[in-house]
C-alpha cells in the first residue's frame, strides 16, 4: 500500500520546531510483489540524521524459498555532520509447513561482514 506519513516529534513540548525536536518522513510503496520503504529522521537546526532504505521481496522461483529483507542504512557519524552509508542488511527467512522454520540474517559495513545470525525452529509437538 502506497504511503506517506510525516512525524514531529516535539521532544521538549514547546510546540515550536527547535533542536530538540525530531521529523521521520517515511514513505512505502508496492512494486508488483516487492514492498519498498524509505524512512527519513530529520533535527531541526542539524539536517538528515539518518536515511533507511528498506525492500522486502518475496523469493519463490523455481517454488517458495522465503522472503528476502533487504536494509541499507545511512547515518551521520556525528551532528549536522550530513549521512554517510554505514551498513547493509540481508535478511532471509523461510516456514516449513505450520511449526517449522529457517531464518538467516547478515550484516555488512563498510569493512566487510559485521555478523551473521542463524536460527533453525522445530517443533517437536504432534
Amino acid at each position: 500500500m502506497d504511503n506517506l506519513e510525516i512525524l514531529w516529534y516535539d521532544l521538549d513540548g514547546d510546540l515550536t520546531m527547535s533542536a530538540n525536536d525530531e521529523v521521520t518522513a517515511a514513505f512505502s510503496f508496492d512494486l508488483q510483489a516487492a514492498s519498498v520503504l524509505f524512512q527519513t529522521l530529520y533535527v531541526p537546526t542539524l539536517g538528515i540524521d539518518r536515511v533507511l532504505v528498506e525492500v522486502d521481496l518475496p523469493i519463490s522461483y523455481p517454488e517458495p524459498i522465503g522472503t528476502l529483507e533487504i536494509t541499507s542504512l545511512w547515518a551521520a557519524p556525528q551532528a549536522g555532520a550530513g549521512v554517510v552509508w554505514d551498513a547493509v542488511d540481508f535478511h532471509l527467512s523461510k516456514a516449513f509447513g505450520e511449526h517449522n522454520t529457517f531464518m538467516i540474517d547478515a550484516q555488512f559495513d563498510s569493512d566487510g561482514l559485521r555478523a551473521v545470525e542463524i536460527e533453525i525452529g522445530v517443533s517437536f509437538s504432534l
